[in-house]
Order: C-alpha cells, then sequence, then structure tokens
C-alpha cells in the first residue's frame, strides 16, 4: 500500500489499506493509527472529506488509546484541514488551535509550523485584508521556525506562501522576491513539484507587471 500511495496509485493504495486494516489484531494501535492516517490522506487529496474525516477521527481514537500527543496533534490537525476545506471554517479554526497547543506542548517545532501553515491558508479564505496580513504573520513566524531547523524544502514553502499572500496583496515586487527565493531553494533540495509550484506564482507577478 505504501509503494502504490508513493507511485501515486491512490485508489490501489486505499484498496490495500482497508484490506490491511481487516488482517490486524485489535491491540496493534500504532499499525492501524498509520493506516488511518495514510487513508486519511488519500482520501483528502481525492477530496472525498467525508471518508477523510472518519479516518481522522479513527487516528484521533486510536492516538488517545496509545497516549501518542504527537499523534493525537497531528490528528487534530487533519481533522481541522478537513473542516476548513468543507467550509466549516469555525471549527477547523477550533482543531487547528487545539493541535497547536499540543504541538506546544510536546515542543514539536515541525508540527507547530505546519499549523501556523494551515492557520495562515484559513486566514486567506477569510478574504479582507486583516485576514491576509494575519495570514502573512502566520508563515513568517512559520518560517522563523524553518530556519532554525536548517529544512530547506520547508524553508522554501514557507517562502512561497509569503509570496503568494503578498501577490493577493498586490505587493507584486516582494512577491516576486519570495518566489525566487522559493525556487531557489526548491532547485537545490530538487522538488520538482515545489518548483513547478514557485514557476506557476513567478508567472502570476510577470504577467501583472505586463499588464
Amino acid at each position: 500500500a505504501d509503494i502504490a500511495e508513493v507511485n501515486y496509485e491512490h485508489g490501489a493504495a486505499i484498496h490495500l489499506y482497508q484490506n490491511g486494516k481487516t488482517l490486524l489484531p485489535p491491540e496493534a494501535l500504532l499499525i492501524r493509527l498509520h493506516i488511518e492516517r495514510q487513508l486519511g490522506n488519500l482520501h483528502f487529496l481525492r477530496r472525498e472529506y467525508r471518508d477523510a474525516k472518519t479516518c481522522y477521527e479513527a487516528m484521533l481514537e486510536f492516538a488517545v488509546c496509545a497516549g501518542d500527543e504527537v499523534k493525537r496533534a497531528i490528528a487534530l490537525n487533519r481533522l481541522g484541514r478537513t473542516h476548513v476545506a468543507t467550509g466549516d471554517l469555525d471549527l477547523g479554526r477550533k482543531l487547528l488551535l487545539k493541535s497547536i497547543e499540543v504541538f506546544r506542548e510536546q515542543s514539536d517545532m515541525r508540527g507547530i509550523a505546519s499549523c501556523l501553515d494551515d492557520l495562515g491558508r484559513l486566514q486567506i479564505r477569510m478574504g479582507d485584508n486583516k485576514d491576509l496580513n494575519e495570514a502573512q504573520a502566520h508563515f513568517e513566524k512559520a518560517l522563523q521556525i524553518r530556519e532554525q531547523l536548517a529544512d530547506k524544502r520547508s524553508v522554501a514553502l514557507s517562502h512561497y506562501l509569503i509570496g503568494d499572500v503578498l501577490y493577493q496583496m498586490g505587493h507584486l515586487r516582494q512577491a516576486h522576491e519570495r518566489f525566487m527565493q522559493s525556487l531557489d531553494l526548491r532547485r537545490d533540495v530538487e522538488d520538482r513539484q515545489g518548483i513547478a509550484e514557485s514557476l506557476v506564482g513567478i508567472g502570476l507577478v510577470l504577467a501583472e507587471f505586463g499588464r
């Protein structure tokens, strides 16, 4: 199932994970937790949000039973994302805030940065300039954490997200700088999908310059 997922065979991966669940003993909590997380992620990618929510809720239950606070935070985060994706922004925000609280209790800096990204994306969905400013603030905080961790791939993501919100605010030159920073870092780590994303951002800015 993991191989099928890596190869983007999402339907096959879901089928294999579901079959695998039936073979596990009840006490195999950590394996069940992993499967529910992977299934939730696959359903989320396919925009099957009801199924994703069910999987993440099961993941949360297994994390609580296993006493794994980091996995509990991840499950809360994924549930928050799912509710935001379906338009339930208030519940999504509550879950994301609870998730970042647990990550902070566990001193999980990567988890904190990821939650800050999600809170920033939520603010963008809210739509007005105040929300965009708050989104940028979340992304900047996540960038500071990632620079301390020296994680180039994640630093590149932060620059991209900041560039995107600056673009939406009409700050084209600053957005272009951020997109270029993200592109350079993504080329360094050979992140092909990220490179494509950064190039699209640069193209949007250049198109605005050309008007």
